[in-house]
């Protein structure tokens, strides 16, 4: 089995990147899990010399798409204007790179593409939760996986939220005027979509009804 750290591109560049791998192969460990696409954030890094809190840019891509991505397109990081350092990386032979690859969770592509957002039981968009259901979003996310395995020298890709995602999940200032409670976060998570109604007709569940009932749980507990 080999172990791996978990890093951020923001963290690494030419100047350092070399010394970081050494630095990880003498602490007994033979890679690096490196985030490849990643959402928004708010990091405090204790040993930076540089920024102690950083903001980096929301919902990108850390290195360089070649495939034809159909309509939903990834957002590069201006980092790659200068450097892109999972191609660096892969070029070593001693170290075992991971693709720590964020999907469904990208509230810049949300914004972008409002209409392939997971829709709750009132029809209110999650503009950081890409819907599974929809088939843009699946050719989205395969097309990123394939494009990571053809072009880079990786160990493995490591997916961070490749299905639908919970109704709290940090977005900026989340706030309620009712406490949680797992009865209304689980309602609230729940996808009625165009497309996750559709499957659901499929599979034999009457959607619609079950939306009315939803909606009129939430409006009870609420």
């Amino acid at each position: 089995m080999n172990y791996s750290i978990y890093a951020y591109p923001w963290n690494l560049s030419p100047d350092n990147y070399q010394e970081k791998a050494s630095e990880i192969l003498s602490m007994g460990l033979q890679g690096i899990s490196l985030a490849v696409s990643y959402h928004a954030g708010k990091f405090i890094q204790p040993l930076s010399d540089q920024q102690r809190v950083y903001f980096p840019e929301d919902g990108v891509v850390y290195f360089r798409p070649r495939l034809d991505y159909d309509r939903i397109k990834p957002v590069v990081s201006k980092q790659l204007e200068q450097v892109d350092i999972l191609a660096l990386l892969t070029e070593r032979q001693d170290l075992c790179v991971n693709a720590w690859t964020v999907l469904f969770h990208n509230t810049r592509l949300g914004l972008l593409y409002p209409d392939v957002t997971v829709k709750n039981a009132f029809g209110d968009p999650y503009v950081y939760s890409l819907c599974p259901a929809h088939p843009d979003v699946r050719r989205y996310a395969l097309t990123l996986c394939k494009d990571l395995a053809r072009h880079y020298s990786i160990n493995a890709l490591l997916l961070e939220t490749p299905g639908y995602l919970a109704y709290s999940h940090g977005f900026h200032h989340e706030f309620a005027q009712v406490p949680p409670h797992p009865r209304l976060e689980a309602l609230l998570g729940l996808c009625f979509c165009d497309h996750c109604v559709s499957a659901a007709g499929n599979a034999g569940i009457d959607a619609a009804s079950l939306r009315q009932k939803v909606a009129a749980a939430i409006d009870d507990w609420l």
